[in-house]
């Protein structure tokens, strides 16, 4: 795994990547994880790319049920608030020993919360 990351937020970065690898469960593959300071007029943060592998039964297996509730989840970040996330699905993938997998970018936004 490859992280850049500033010290601006104190390892939001890191801490995202933890609280996503738990909720997508056990054998999910963190890759890249890439953020970059954002600021609008009005707020300050962080956007957020984060690279997982989800293993997956079988190469037709449906779609994790977690995906769906993926950007609706509240992540626990003291300091900052996470305005808005998305996912991006790759098309699936096999290993050669047969495994398939589930290759995906979560795009995360968070600001600081005064």
């Amino acid at each position: 795994m490859s992280t850049q990351s500033t010290e601006r937020n104190n390892g939001t970065a890191m801490r995202l990547l933890r609280q996503l690898a738990d909720l997508l469960g056990p054998g999910a593959q963190p890759g890249s994880c890439r953020e970059r300071e954002w600021a609008s007029a009005t707020f300050a943060g962080a956007r957020h790319s984060i690279d997982f592998r989800l293993p997956l039964p079988s190469r037709d297996a449906p779609m994790p049920a977690t995906l769906a509730a993926l950007p609706d989840h509240e992540f626990s970040l003291r300091g900052e608030i996470v305005a808005d996330c998305t996912l991006a699905i790759r098309p699936r993938q096999s290993d050669d020993s047969g495994q398939s997998w589930l290759p995906l970018t979560i795009e995360i936004l968070t600001v600081t919360a005064d």
